[in-house]
């Protein structure tokens, strides 16, 4: 399909259902999808435990080929591909963007397939839709109808598992884990680094550290050299430390050129309603403002 105009950079996800977001994607998870696997561009959807969905996706440097790159997916696997006409009920969903669909198969499943092309930010994105884990027409069209991969403003940038944020597009993900029972993920740019956690469950994690979240802190995410018994104010269900910034010439150095940059803030936070702790931690150039707007948004989701 090949749109005249170039997609709405206003189009968001529009939808009543939990939202999905990670890698510059969102789109609505139809009822019963989880989140499975992810990677830092991929990852894997999953409904009872079977794959429903998988993505993989890219800022594309020069010119795209559909061709290319469905030739490159049928080289570097085991998967059959066949080109297919655009589903009619797909189609509508897909206006701004170019988009090209198949078919696949493997050793064991099969399914339908999609790449999309955004041409206003250079994203190109292949989904491909599982037969026999669950996927029916009616999910695949919900995915497509909420599916975005820019925006003005996008919220959240961040929605997985039972978490949501917004992070500053300039911040790039650096690093992520996602264990049973603590996530972490940094993002960061040259100035500055933003780390996220997630505590599950807050009741045994705290019953560890005399049920007192300064303590828990203390090994979790508070710099070494901070007063664990001195925040600077308390917050909501939680307690925040703050630094003042210092100039120095290490400052001026590249992130990569630097031992660690000087924190900024650190706020932490429990939620009993829903069994977690929450923290997020400021360190270098960030501005206090926007730490307390990311920590807003910062939540749990059910």
């Amino acid at each position: 399909m090949e749109p005249a105009n170039g997609p709405d950079p206003k189009r968001q996800p529009a939808c009543g259902a939990k939202v999905f977001a990670w890698a510059g994607l969102r789109f609505c998870l139809p009822s019963g999808w989880e989140t499975g696997q992810l990677e830092k561009d991929h990852g894997w959807l999953e409904s009872d435990f079977k794959p429903v969905m998988e993505f993989k996706t890219a800022i594309v440097r020069g010119r795209f080929s559909f061709r290319r790159h469905l030739k490159q997916l049928e080289t570097a696997s085991s998967l059959r591909l066949k080109r297919v006409d655009m589903p009619v009920a797909w189609r509508s969903h897909l206006n701004g963007f170019h988009a090209r669909a198949f078919t696949w198969q493997g050793p064991r499943l099969g399914g339908d397939g999609l790449l999309i092309y955004c041409p206003a930010c250079r994203r190109a994105t292949l989904l491909q839709f599982f037969r026999n884990g669950g996927a029916v027409v009616d999910a695949v069209v919900s995915v497509l109808a909420s599916f975005s991969d820019h925006g003005t403003a996008p919220r959240p940038t961040l929605a997985v598992y039972d978490i949501q944020a917004t992070v500053p597009l300039a911040l790039s993900l650096k690093r992520f884990r996602f264990d049973s029972g603590r996530f972490e993920l940094v993002y960061g740019d040259r100035r500055r680094l933003l780390t996220l956690w997630r505590w599950s469950p807050a009741d045994a994690a705290l019953r560890h550290h005399n049920d007192s979240l300064p303590d828990f802190a203390r090994f979790n995410g508070l710099p070494a050299d901070a007063d664990p018994s001195a925040p600077s104010r308390e917050v909501n269900q939680g307690v925040e430390w703050c630094w003042p910034l210092r100039r120095t010439w290490r400052n001026r150095l590249p992130l990569r050129f630097r031992r660690r940059l000087p924190p900024a803030a650190f706020r932490i936070w429990h939620r009993p309603a829903v069994n977690r702790i929450l923290a997020v931690r400021a360190d270098g150039q960030m501005d206090y403002d926007l730490f307390a707007e990311i920590c807003r948004d910062y939540e749990i989701v059910s």
